[in-house]
């Protein structure tokens, strides 16, 4: 990591600074500069479909290299390029190019904060540069990175000298009329910027190529990316350092999920001529503002549903309580926990039964179920509920090719809303692994899509995590009530008092995807699922102490409040083992409760995934 201060105190010796420019003082959003003629090809298409000229990068690349080697030590000009081209419209070329040079640098913001120190302290600055760029554009890509009152901007390509031979430096000692030992060059090549100047008598100050200013995006993902989307974070990450810890995950990791997933779905929309996009409470509430932002108001719609608040139409709907199990967590309830989901208190039950009889969609209902279930449907068809009315209102019902999107995985809030319609509907998800019972219902996914539940465990276990980060700071919708605007939803307390963590995420991640929108422009759709999810999996499947500690204490709801990892000492495990299985067992999110007790397993997701598949080879034995 480059550090502003440490370096001031090495060149505040000197009269003159002197900087470089590329990956220097500015950084292009590419992880090759060579990549930036991809853009540009890109760009020409987009104006002239029918260009049959689709080896513009390597023709550009190649004629650059023939005319250096013609002019070993001259430097060339951008005009001298594009007028060796053999291509239709170079001057049109040539003018995409500067346009997406402009467009695609930032400054690298550890350097120019040394530049504006410097500055600060009324000290001479220069800029020194090989490049073939005309001066003008150059100067329009320094004032757009805040790089502005330098004493002079030496180019290689206006002087005809570079600095790989050493003349340019040479030059500007004569031409400041200053002893060379008073000057410091600071540059990203080793010889170019480092040895060379040190060889006419200046010192210097080398700067890393690929500065690493990510949290959870490695140098392997800065330096092979196909994208630009890991070298934008890597770019402009550095302005927020005065921000929360949180806001810069959030800035890093969840913007580009949440950007990349909205992308995807517009692809959907289009693909599968949807009419309208059903956007399901809570999780999808950060969702649908930026893909409305992206996309338009027109056919997002946000719907305050849960499985809790469709719970009881649902099984009005489908004529048993037995069908609430659909709408649950697969595992095994007692009847009393059943009928109390349905809001069913025992002392309305009027015969005798054994309702601490464990059930669930896997077990064989006792004898005596189907007389309690008509009991218990009686008394549900004497509850008020609006349910029905709110998703009227909403259009559910209305004609039309319709999506929901949700977070996903196995389509439950899907198959309640398609036996409550009678309709069918797509299904939008950030992953899915269907139910067998849920089979037919068209579902798509845009990280993963597993066709068996057990493929979807290397996936899953970030659930919990990724569900607590999209929450608004609201209740669940729990049931819905008549009002003067209409129906409107009752929602649960707030599982999570104090919000700020979660807030500073969110608010980390509007602001990549605010940024990330006004660069890409209609590149966004390029975003791949692989590395818009690479920096949220390192979080929930790899995460240091420090942070599994940090995300441990946030809340989550299932019938109940819990925290994500329940966790005690491990010497307490060590005493009492069935207890670290107890806590296991109820730890919303295993990968976290399992870095807490062994904080040097650098993979505890693969523990975790190994222990369900064990778990689930026991389960088919018996």
């Amino acid at each position: 990591m480059f550090n502003a201060d440490a370096a001031f105190n090495r060149v505040k010796s000197f009269q003159v600074v002197s900087f470089d420019i590329f990956d220097t003082l500015l950084k292009r959003n590419v992880s090759n500069p060579k990549q930036i003629f991809d853009v540009v090809l890109t760009e020409y298409r987009k104006r002239h479909p029918d260009t049959r000229c689709s080896d513009f990068p390597q023709l550009r690349i190649e004629t650059e290299k023939s005319l250096r080697q013609l002019g070993e030590r001259k430097e060339i000009t951008l005009d001298e390029i594009y007028s060796a081209i053999p291509i239709e419209n170079p001057t049109e070329w040539k003018q995409i190019e500067i346009e997406q040079e402009i467009r695609y640098c930032e400054p690298n913001v550890p350097v120019v904060q040394l530049f504006n120190k410097c500055k600060t302290e009324q000290m001479r600055i220069v800029i020194t540069s090989d490049m073939y760029l005309p001066r003008y554009v150059i100067e329009k890509m320094l004032e757009k990175c805040g790089v502005t009152d330098y004493e002079k901007l030496y180019l290689s390509s206006e002087i005809g000298i570079k600095k790989s031979t050493g003349e340019l430096y040479e030059y500007v000692i004569r031409d400041l009329k200053i002893s060379a030992r008073k000057i410091v060059h600071i540059g990203d090549r080793p010889r170019t910027d480092f040895l060379n100047p040190i060889k006419t008598g200046m010192g210097a100050i080398h700067v890393d190529t690929n500065l690493i200013n990510t949290i959870f995006y490695e140098k392997q993902d800065l330096t092979s990316a196909e994208n630009t989307l890991v070298p934008f974070i890597n770019n402009n990450l550095p302005r927020y350092s005065n921000h929360s810890e949180a806001f810069q995950w959030g800035y890093e990791a969840f913007g580009p999920l949440l950007l990349g997933y909205c992308s995807w779905l517009h692809e959907r929309v289009k693909d599968l001529k949807l009419d309208k996009l059903f956007f399901l409470a809570r999780d999808m509430f950060l969702v649908k503002d930026i893909y409305a932002s992206l996309y338009g108001q027109q056919s997002a719609i946000y719907l305050e549903v849960s499985r809790r608040s469709l719970r009881l139409l649902y099984v009005l709907k489908t004529g048993s309580i037995r069908n609430a199990l659909d709408t649950m967590t697969r595992k095994k309830y007692t009847v009393k926990d059943l009928l109390k989901t349905l809001g069913i208190d025992e002392c309305e039950i009027k015969r005798t039964y054994d309702l601490n009889t464990k059930i669930s969609v896997w077990t064989q209902f006792p004898e005596w179920f189907n007389a309690l279930d008509e009991e218990a449907m009686s008394i549900l068809r004497q509850r008020e509920d609006y349910s029905e009315q709110y998703l009227e209102e909403k259009g559910v019902f209305s004609s039309g090719k319709h999506a929901i999107v949700d977070i996903g995985w196995h389509g439950t809030t899907q198959n309640m809303m398609e036996r409550i319609t009678g309709k069918s509907f797509t299904g939008l998800y950030l992953g899915t692994t269907k139910r067998e019972s849920f089979d037919a219902m068209d579902m798509h996914g845009y990280w993963f899509e597993c066709p068996r539940e057990e493929d979807s465990y290397p996936y899953i276990s970030m659930i919990s995590i990724l569900e607590a980060m999209l929450f608004p700071q609201i209740g669940t919708t729990i049931a819905y009530q008549k009002t003067a605007n209409g129906i409107e939803p009752i929602y649960n307390e707030c599982e999570m008092k104090d919000y700020s963590f979660v807030s500073d995420f969110q608010k980390g991640a509007l602001t990549f995807a605010k940024e990330y929108m006004k660069f890409a422009g209609s590149n966004i759709d390029l975003l791949d699922a692989s590395v818009a999810m690479k920096a949220f999996e390192r979080i929930a499947f790899q995460p240091t102490l420090s942070q599994a500690k940090t995300l441990s204490v946030l809340p989550y709801e299932e019938e109940r409040i819990y925290h994500m990892v329940q966790v005690e000492p491990l010497y307490c495990y060590l005493l009492h083992p069935l207890r670290m299985v107890r806590d296991f067992d109820n730890s919303r999110w295993k990968t976290g409760f399992i870095k807490r007790i062994l904080p040097f397993c650098k993979n505890p997701h693969s523990i975790d995934v190994l222990i369900k598949r064990r778990r689930l080879l026991l389960k088919k034995k018996h």
